[in-house]
């Protein structure tokens, strides 16, 4: 998910650049990207995936 134009869209022009450039910055400062696939506790459709970022 962190590599260049990965994207879960299906319109993947324009798509795919943020998370390999966080990669990078977070490369770059020795830090630590952590993620994390959580589902809504109230109503389980919902899905959230959380990443956090340590520099």
């Amino acid at each position: 998910m962190f590599t260049k134009k990965y994207t879960s869209k299906t319109e993947k022009d324009g798509h795919g650049l943020g998370l390999s450039i966080v990669k990078g910055i977070v490369k770059k400062y020795n830090g630590q990207i952590s993620v994390e696939n959580t589902t809504h506790t109230e109503t389980s459709d919902i899905r959230y995936l959380s990443i956090e970022v340590e520099i």
